[in-house]
C-alpha cells in the first residue's frame, strides 16, 4: 500500500473510532433521558424541573417506573376527558404503590404529595409556567417544603388526545422511598381545575369546540 494511502487510512480509522465513542456516549445520554419522560416533550419538562434556578433539591434522578406510571395516568385522564388526581378511586400515593413503586411509608396512604397534573398547553415551558403559578404545585415541583426536599426521583409523561377537551395532558411524579421525618401537617397537592362538575365539563367542551372551529387547521390535526 502506498505510504500516503496508509497514512490516510490511519487517519480515517482514528476518526471512525472517535465517532463510535461519541455515538456510544450520545446513546447512553439519550437512554438516560428517556427514563425522565415518555417522549421528547416530557423529557424537556423534566429538565425544566431539574434545572430551575429555584430548585431546592440537590439531586433528582430519572426513574423509568415513575415515567411509566405517569404515562398510564395521562392516558386515563385523556380517555375520560377529565383532570382529576383521584381518578379510578386511587389517590396518587396509592397509585404509585399499586403499580410497584416502593413509596416511603412516611407518605400518607390516602393523599397526594407526589403528583402534579396539567392540561391545555402544547409546549413544556408553557405547562411548567402554568404549574408554577399554582402555589401547591410550585412547592412540589421545586421542593419548597421540607417534606418535598427528600424527594429525589422523577418521571414525566405527555399525551395528546385530539378528541379530548384539552388536547394535551401532562403528568409529573416526584417521589422517593427513603425514610425521613413525617410532615408536621398534611401536605396535599390539589388540582385547581373543577372538571368533575358535569356542567363545568360541558362548558369546557363547548369552549374547546368553538376554539378549534375558529383556528387554522394545523398539520397535526389532519
Amino acid at each position: 500500500m502506498h505510504p500516503l494511502n496508509k497514512q490516510t487510512f490511519k487517519r480515517l480509522h482514528g476518526v471512525m473510532s472517535l465517532l463510535v465513542v461519541i455515538g456510544c456516549c450520545l446513546n447512553t445520554a439519550l437512554f438516560a433521558d428517556s427514563d425522565c419522560g415518555n417522549n421528547p416533550q416530557a423529557v424537556q419538562l423534566a429538565q425544566l424541573i431539574r434545572q430551575h434556578p429555584h430548585q431546592t433539591r440537590t439531586t433528582i434522578k430519572c426513574n423509568a417506573l415513575l415515567t411509566k406510571i405517569a404515562e398510564q395516568k395521562a392516558q386515563l385522564l385523556s380517555e375520560h376527558s377529565i383532570l382529576m388526581h383521584n381518578i379510578g378511586r386511587l389517590s396518587p400515593n396509592q397509585n404509585l404503590q399499586k403499580n410497584g413503586y416502593p413509596l416511603s411509608k412516611d407518605y400518607s396512604t390516602i393523599g397526594n404529595q407526589v403528583e402534579a397534573i396539567a392540561a391545555g398547553n402544547k409546549y413544556a415551558h408553557e405547562t411548567f409556567e402554568q404549574l408554577l403559578n399554582s402555589e401547591n404545585h410550585r412547592h412540589l415541583l421545586l421542593g419548597q417544603q421540607l417534606f418535598y426536599q427528600y424527594q429525589n426521583e422523577l418521571g414525566v409523561a405527555y399525551v395528546r388526545e385530539t378528541k379530548s377537551p384539552y388536547d394535551y395532558y401532562w403528568v409529573i411524579y416526584i417521589a422517593d422511598h427513603d425514610h425521613r421525618p413525617k410532615p408536621e401537617s398534611e401536605l396535599t397537592v390539589i388540582s385547581e381545575f373543577k372538571l368533575d362538575l358535569p356542567e363545568y365539563k360541558t362548558s369546557i367542551r363547548e369552549r374547546h369546540r368553538q376554539s378549534r372551529a375558529g383556528r387554522p387547521l394545523m398539520t397535526t390535526d389532519q
